[in-house]
């Protein structure tokens, strides 16, 4: 929709810095343009109906340990996360500074810039990016549990993982580490410690993300749930 915007603003200084320069002008082109802020309120509208499903999803009962539902991406309302018949908590992404939600928008892309996400499971954990211009190379968040700074999480964009077409993201979190890795979109999502499988995630139907954590590991299936919702934004799944 920003992106839409933004074509219509500048074509609309382009056709009237022609008429201006040069005296022409063509109402086919002008009609044209209009068609952009039009495109951008059904987009819009459809927008508003994710964001209000998305924070409606209802548990389900289902073998997943946790779901949600996670249709619109680049809005700040809050979405819900579920546990069996119960909802677990909820979690909303924001911008440390307005114009990131801007460029955001205007870029078109959800994963790509400034990703900040705060989740109340009830344990509150917070997801603090401190690597913000990695357009080239990877990105780093800090996580904080309860305000207190208890891990990081970096992107791996290595030349092995680009040419698997692998994604990965690395959470280290005191001293354990938790690997995130999927093979692309629709892929599911495996997350291993010590070279062992703990947790996997996976698209269900429509825009519900679940993840089932092994029993050993039940004691963080919150916070690797937050990264995992991390992961999907990131690359865009």
């Amino acid at each position: 929709m920003g992106r839409l915007l933004t074509l219509f603003v500048v074509g609309t200084i382009g056709l009237l810095l022609r008429f201006l320069i040069k005296g022409e002008f063509e109402l086919d082109q002008l009609l044209l343009l209009f068609l952009f802020p039009v495109a951008s309120v059904v987009i819009l509208l459809i927008k508003n109906n994710q964001i209000k499903k998305d924070a409606q999803f209802q548990p389900n009962g289902d073998a997943y340990d946790i779901q949600t539902r996670m249709a619109e991406r680049f809005s700040t309302s809050k979405k819900v996360a579920t546990k069996g018949d119960t909802i677990l908590g909820n979690y909303h992404r924001f911008h440390k500074k307005g114009w990131h939600k801007l460029l955001t928008n205007i870029m078109d892309s959800p994963g790509k810039f400034y990703i900040n996400f705060e989740f109340n499971f009830p344990s509150r954990f917070k997801f603090v990016e401190v690597k913000e211009h990695a357009i080239i190379g990877n990105s780093k968040w800090e996580v904080y549990e309860d305000d207190r700074l208890t891990g990081t999480i970096e992107t791996d964009y290595s030349v092995k993982n680009a040419t698997n077409l692998k994604e990965k993201l690395i959470l280290q979190y005191g001293e354990d580490t938790y690997i995130f890795h999927s093979f692309g979109v629709g892929s599911e999502t495996k997350v291993e410690h010590d070279q062992l499988e703990v947790a996997r995630g996976t698209r269900k139907k429509g825009a519900v993300y679940g993840l089932t954590v092994t029993e050993a590991y039940k004691d963080h299936e919150s916070l690797l749930f937050a990264v995992f919702i991390l992961f999907n934004y990131v690359f865009e799944q």
